[in-house]
């Protein structure tokens, strides 16, 4: 059968190599004493052989161990961190903390899920701010968890607005589900019941559009 999209020894491979790289740029960084022109280390980042391709690999990583060590996770979204400011993409960075703060959301660290989602926000408006949709979504959904519910139906609400005009942002059946929730602990149980309805309705729908699309893709092969 099939190996794992994703081997055990690949991934060693590949942890390995980025740390020789950020191991490269700090040891760089340190012979300059420690202050050093952004310019100057994009090219030892390159000389490194650090790009977004290094980053989404990263985040990769992150992503397979969030559910099964989330710790793990963790130092793999902090690296990313590391690595976003050299990426040479604004959208990188904002998105390495989202994954950060989700983690810490996850967790139950909702303090540090906080720092880390309002600067992904920050970063967001000041270099692309066609994105803060996500940050509205995540933003949602820890005040959903601090049981801090206006704050969580604005946000959402500001979420589901960007996804309504094609911004970048949440799947809808998502914010349709958490806006649900959020209306479930308002005791506002029929408009939360049309939300979790519409979400269903959504997924159902994507679901009829991708399984004849896999299924015309599989008879071709």
């Amino acid at each position: 059968g099939a190996g794992p999209l994703y081997s055990n020894s690949k991934r060693a491979k590949d942890d390995r190599q980025l740390g020789n790289a950020l191991h490269y740029i700090k040891n760089h960084v340190h012979r300059v004493g420690g202050v050093i022109e952004y310019n100057t280390l994009r090219i030892a980042a390159k000389k490194a052989g650090i790009s977004q391709k290094w980053f989404m690999q990263v985040i990769l990583l992150g992503r397979l161990r969030a559910n099964t060590d989330p710790a793990a996770a963790r130092q793999y979204f902090s690296r990313a961190l590391e690595i976003a400011p050299l990426a040479n993409s604004p959208a990188v960075e904002p998105q390495a903390w989202d994954l950060l703060g989700e983690t810490d959301l996850n967790g139950g660290r909702l303090d540090d899920a906080e720092r880390e989602f309002g600067e992904a926000l920050r970063l967001r408006i000041t270099r692309h701010a066609r994105d803060t949709g996500y940050s509205y979504s995540l933003l949602g959904a820890l005040a959903l968890a601090r049981r801090d519910l206006p704050t969580a139906e604005h946000c959402t609400e500001m979420a589901i607005r960007a996804a309504h005009k094609g911004e970048p942002s949440w799947p809808l059946h998502r914010l349709w589900h958490q806006r649900g929730e959020i209306r479930q602990a308002q005791g506002r149980l029929d408009t939360a019941l049309a939300d979790f309805s519409a979400a269903l309705d959504r997924v159902g729908q994507w679901r009829t559009q991708i399984v004849p699309a896999r299924s015309s893709l599989t008879g071709a092969n």
